[in-house]
C-alpha cells in the first residue's frame, strides 16, 4: 500500500508519536518497576540483586535515559539527536545481548572490570599528555588524575592481564576486549549485523563532521532521516525491553506487553497505511 499521499509533516509526526508511546511505557511502567527492585534490594537482608542484574538495570537505564531525550526531538530540526540517539541504543543493546548470552559468566566479569581500567588509562593519557607538554589540564587537578590512576591499582593491572591478556595501558576500548562493533554484532546473531551494515553508517553522519549527512540534500530528505532515525529507536528500543524482560519479569506486571512489542515495528507504517486508506477515500466520495 503507497503512503505517497501523506506529507512529510505528518510521516514525521507518526514516527515521533510511536517513539514516544515507547518513551511514556518506559518512564510510566519498566523504571518504577526496576527501580523498585532496587529499593527492595536495598532494603532485604537476604534478597540482593545480582551483578548480572545490576549490569542490565544500568545498562537499560542508559536506554530511558536516551529515551528521554528523544522524547524532546518533536521536530525534524532534532533529525541529528534522533540519530545519535539511535546509535547509542544500538550500542547498548548489544552490550545487554553479550550479558544476556553468557554461560560462562565471562563478559560479566569483563563488564563489572572495564570501568575502573578504562578510568584509569583515560587519566594516565591525559596526566602524561599535559605533563609532556608542561601545561596544565584545565577541567581536572592532577591529584584528580593520579587517584583516578592508582585506584584499586593492582586489581586492575591484574584484571588488564587475566581478563584481557592484554598487558598495553589503552588498548581494550570495549569491555569484551572486541573493539569493532560491527564483530561484536555479527558475533551475537546475523540480524545485528545486518542492522550495522544497514543504518549504522547514517547514524553515525549525524556524529562525524563534514556534509556527508546534509550534502546535496533537501529539507524533504532530512525529514525522512528523521522518520528513519526515529524507527531505528523505536525497533531496537522494543530489543532493550526485551532483553530486561529476560531477567527480570516486565511482562508479567506490565499487561500485553508482548502483543506491543511486537506490533511496534511495524506501527508507524500501519497508521500511516489508514490515514491514507481514509484519504483515498474521502477523494473518492467527493
Amino acid at each position: 500500500m503507497s503512503i505517497d499521499n501523506l506529507s512529510a509533516d505528518y510521516k514525521s509526526d507518526v514516527f515521533y508519536g510511536v517513539s514516544k508511546s515507547v518513551h511514556t511505557l518506559s518512564k510510566e511502567k519498566i523504571v518504577p518497576l526496576l527501580s523498585n527492585l532496587m529499593r527492595l534490594a536495598e532494603l532485604s537482608t537476604q534478597k540482593k540483586l545480582t551483578d548480572k542484574e545490576k549490569a542490565f538495570i544500568g545498562l537499560y537505564f542508559r536506554v530511558h535515559g536516551w529515551l528521554e531525550s528523544v522524547a524532546l526531538m518533536n521536530t525534524s530540526a532534532c533529525f541529528q539527536g534522533v540519530a545519535v540517539a539511535g546509535r547509542a541504543i544500538f550500542e547498548l543493546v548489544l552490550d545487554l545481548e553479550m550479558l544476556e548470552n553468557d554461560p560462562t559468566g565471562e563478559n560479566l566479569k569483563k563488564f563489572s572490570a572495564f570501568p575502573d581500567m578504562d578510568r584509569a588509562d583515560a587519566a594516565e593519557k591525559c596526566l602524561k599528555f599535559f605533563r609532556d607538554n608542561k601545561q596544565t589540564p584545565q577541567l581536572f587537578r592532577e591529584e584528580h588524575l593520579l587517584g583516578a590512576i592508582v585506584y584499586n591499582k593492582p586489581q586492575v593491572d591484574s584484571n588488564r592481564v587475566a581478563l584481557w591478556d592484554e598487558p598495553k595501558h589503552g588498548a581494550v576500548k570495549h569491555w569484551s576486549g572486541n573493539n569493532d562493533i560491527r564483530q561484536r554484532a555479527k558475533s551475537i546473531k546475523q540480524e545485528y549485523e545486518n542492522l550495522y551494515v544497514e543504518f549504522y553508517p547514517l547514524l553515525c553522519w549525524a556524529v562525524h563532521p563534514g556534509a556527508t549527512l546534509y550534502g546535496g540534500k533537501n529539507e524533504e530528505s532530512l525529514k525522512g532521516y528523521f522518520q528513519v532515525s526515529h524507527g531505528f529507536v523505536i525497533r531496537l528500543s522494543a530489543k532493550a525491553i526485551r532483553l530486561v524482560s529476560r531477567v527480570f519479569p516486565l511482562a508479567e506486571v506490565i499487561q500485553n506487553l508482548n502483543i506491543y512489542l511486537n506490533d511496534l515495528k511495524d506501527k508507524p507504517y500501519e497508521i500511516m497505511v489508514k490515514e491514507s486508506e481514509k484519504i483515498e477515500r474521502n477523494q473518492a466520495s467527493q
